[in-house]
């Protein structure tokens, strides 16, 4: 199942007591998904959504969701 969101949205990313990193997209502040950082060295971070067929590029606050078919 794909999901499609809008690009050039913010989105605040969060990091839980048991270390887990949640996404809470704006406005939709009840959509959270947990993200595993794969690269959080470089200001452009590739972040796995786990079990979702989506990927993100974030640099800085300005993170842009695609499709990962597209």
């Amino acid at each position: 199942m794909s999901y499609l969101f809008p690009t050039n949205v913010i989105i605040f990313i969060y990091k839980s007591s048991n270390g887990d990193f949640i996404l809470n997209p704006i406005p939709s502040q009840t959509l959270k998904l947990e993200v595993k950082i794969l690269n959080a060295q470089t200001k452009r971070v590739g972040i796995d959504i786990k079990s979702m067929d989506v990927y993100i590029k974030s640099i800085e606050l300005d993170i842009k969701i695609m499709d990962i078919d597209s």
